[in-house]
C-alpha cells in the first residue's frame, strides 16, 4: 500500500515541478524581452546566449537546490534563495577548481552536478 501512496505523491510532486518549471520559462522569456529592451543594439542572439547562460548557472541550480524546502518556502522566496546560493557555491567551487589546476572549460560541470543533486534529494525527501 505504500508504494502506490508512494507513486501518488511522485505525481504530485511532478505535477507541482511542471507549473514552475513554466513560471521558470516565463521568467526566462520575460528576461530575454528585458535584455532586448536595455541592449537593443545587440542581436537576439546574443542577448538569448546571455540570459541561457545566467538561468543555467545560477537560476535553475538555485531552483534544484531548494527543492528540498519546498514545503517550507514560497516560489519566490526559493528562487531568490536559490540563485543566491548557486552563485555562492559554483563562484566558490570554479574557484578552487581553478586553483587546483582544472582547466576553464570542464567548469560546466559544477551547475549540472548542482541540478543533479537538488532534484534526487528534492525529489527523494518528499514524505
Amino acid at each position: 500500500m505504500k508504494s502506490q501512496e508512494s507513486i501518488v505523491l511522485k505525481k504530485e510532486v511532478f505535477e507541482e515541478i511542471k507549473k514552475e518549471i513554466k513560471i521558470i520559462g516565463i521568467l526566462f522569456i520575460a528576461s530575454a524581452v528585458l535584455g532586448k529592451i536595455i541592449f537593443y543594439n545587440e542581436s537576439i542572439m546574443v542577448i538569448l546566449r546571455v540570459v541561457f547562460s545566467l538561468f543555467a548557472m545560477f537560476i535553475v541550480p538555485g531552483y534544484a537546490i531548494t527543492l528540498v524546502m519546498e514545503k517550507k518556502a514560497e516560489f519566490a522566496e526559493r528562487i531568490v534563495l536559490g540563485s543566491a546560493l548557486s552563485l555562492a557555491i559554483v563562484s566558490t567551487a570554479s574557484y578552487y577548481l581553478g586553483l587546483s589546476g582544472l582547466n576553464l572549460k570542464y567548469h560546466y560541470i559544477l551547475p549540472l552536478l548542482l541540478i543533479l543533486v537538488g532534484f534526487y534529494f528534492g525529489l527523494n525527501n518528499k514524505e
